[in-house]
């Protein structure tokens, strides 16, 4: 059972990474800092002299980050010291990205025109610069161990990686990949692998360790579209594969092997279950609502375009591009599909609980958050719920949980709110007036 805090207005908000505090844009210039209760007590306020267009938290969660891409400018602030600031201007290279090293002591920006990385320490304000970079807004990840930092390069027409120590000051290993046109990279949760993956036009998967031994190189097939989402099981026993062929494929990281492929058809038969939420099924075929994929645009919407483990990589969540009101939750342990999921609206956004690994919050972009939960029995694992947000014309565009799970941020347009988990004595007063609601 979920309490709803009151309402405040926002542009954007989150939470810190240790899941104490939440912060907010307010009136473009101004950034609130509230603690993660049910009351968003006030706890910092810092003036900036820009718009800010995006802000993020230092990863011990001391520090915060407001950046006006428009004016190059990235100012630094402090909780701990709330009169010490530091502001980094690049009028000349321009400012496209900016993220935190894993130390928190330092600050990455990329420039404008792909031309480099400035690495700027904080704490002896000295510079250093990455060069070759060749994506501005991606392909730069911290390892999740927090010792290494890896950056897709391009050194005179070749694409590589370069894999930093945890400043991002001194170059540990360069990798030069067997790719066509390296798309993007993903670290292992255990921080032992790098999974690299080619441009959608060519199918090709590959695995690199961090001293560059390349463990694992996959291609399901030759012609056609390629991969458009992948995900590792938090234990890095398995690597999920979302593909523009609308199926998503397991390989097992132990020997590299595929051991199964999900589909996602649009119409449904007497292979899948009798019921969905509930409901019974009472005509078969039963066909999914589909978009007609417009191929003459890039990137069109069809294909695996999210999939994501739970947080005990028991189920996989995955979405097809082209049905785009529905989801699936497989059994990995089984290697079966034990949910669909059918809306009305479009599904806006998937979101794991961190910790409970049978909690999915889903948003489809008006008042309602549908959280799954424990089945009552074997047979239904899960089951759905629906919870409204108490407040009038609130529709959630986004939503996150804190690092815990505790709370649940909610986002509209310009308002947000906090949920969090009631104690039974509070759950049992409001039952009638925010009670789960059984599809």
């Amino acid at each position: 059972m979920l309490k709803f805090s009151d309402l405040y207005k926002h542009t954007q908000s989150t939470f810190s990474p240790n899941g104490s505090y939440v912060a907010s844009i307010v009136d473009q210039q101004r950034l609130v800092i509230r603690n993660n209760t049910i009351s968003l007590t006030i706890m910092h306020v810092f003036d900036c002299q820009h718009p800010i267009q995006h802000f993020q938290w230092s990863p011990n969660s001391k520090h915060i980050v407001t950046v006006s891409y428009d004016r190059s400018i990235v100012q630094a602030w402090s909780l701990i010291d709330i009169y010490w600031h530091g502001r980094i201007r690049d009028e000349f290279f321009g400012i496209r990205r900016v993220w935190w090293s894993a130390d928190s002591t330092s600050l990455l920006c990329s420039s404008d025109f792909k031309l480099r990385i400035s690495v700027w320490m904080l704490a002896d304000k000295q510079v250093r610069y990455i060069r070759y970079p060749k994506f501005m807004e991606k392909g730069c990840e911290i390892s999740p161990d927090g010792k290494y930092v890896a950056v897709i390069e391009n050194r005179q027409g070749k694409d590589g990686i370069s894999i930093y120590t945890w400043s991002a000051t001194a170059l540990f290993k360069y990798i030069v990949t067997d790719t066509i046109d390296l798309c993007n990279i993903r670290w292992s949760p255990d921080s032992r692998f790098i999974a690299v993956w080619d441009n959608c036009l060519y199918y090709k998967l590959l695995v690199y360790g961090v001293e560059g031994t390349l463990h694992a190189s996959y291609q399901a097939y030759e012609h056609g579209l390629g991969i458009k989402s992948i995900a590792w099981s938090p234990d890095s026993s398995l690597l999920a594969i979302g593909s523009y062929d609308q199926k998503a494929r397991i390989l097992r990281t132990s020997d590299w092997e595929p051991i199964c492929e999900f589909l996602h058809p649009s119409t449904l038969d007497q292979k899948f279950q009798k019921s969905a939420v509930n409901h019974s099924v009472l005509k078969r075929p039963f066909n999914i609502p589909i978009l007609r994929p417009e191929y003459d645009t890039p990137f069109p919407k069809i294909g695996i375009g999210y999939c994501q483990f739970n947080s005990n990589g028991k189920f996989l969540c995955t979405r097809d591009d082209s049905m785009p009101t529905a989801f699936w939750i497989w059994d990995i342990s089984r290697l079966e599909c034990c949910m669909i999921v059918l809306q009305q609206q479009s599904v806006k956004q998937l979101a794991w609980h961190p910790r409970d690994p049978y909690r999915l919050a889903v948003t489809c972009g008006y008042q309602y958050v549908y959280l799954t939960e424990h089945g009552d029995n074997e047979q239904q694992q899960l089951k759905l719920g629906v919870v409204p947000v108490p407040a009038a014309d609130f529709r959630i565009r986004k939503l996150n949980w804190s690092m815990n799970g505790e709370s649940l941020l909610f986002h509209d347009s310009e308002l947000f709110c906090l949920a969090q988990q009631q104690q039974q004595q509070d759950h049992d007063e409001h039952i009638q007036k925010n009670k789960f609601v059984q599809l």
